[in-house]
């Protein structure tokens, strides 16, 4: 891939302009909102997204 300094330059500045937006709607999640960072194993987020909704434990257990 060959470098494009005016396309980067183009797509930080388009990155930089999402921030005021993103960081608003951030802001009016609710308290309880569960972001998937890729920081928790799948199954506990999938046992706790289970456990909000009500439905039944994994058959697995986990």
């Amino acid at each position: 891939m060959h470098a494009d300094p005016a396309r980067d330059e183009e797509v930080k500045q388009w990155c930089k302009a999402q921030i005021p937006l993103r960081t608003a709607v951030a802001d009016a999640l609710p308290a309880d909102t569960v972001f998937l960072d890729g920081e928790r194993p799948v199954g506990e987020l999938a046992d706790e997204a289970l456990a909000r909704v009500g439905g039944a434990p994994r058959p697995d257990g986990g």
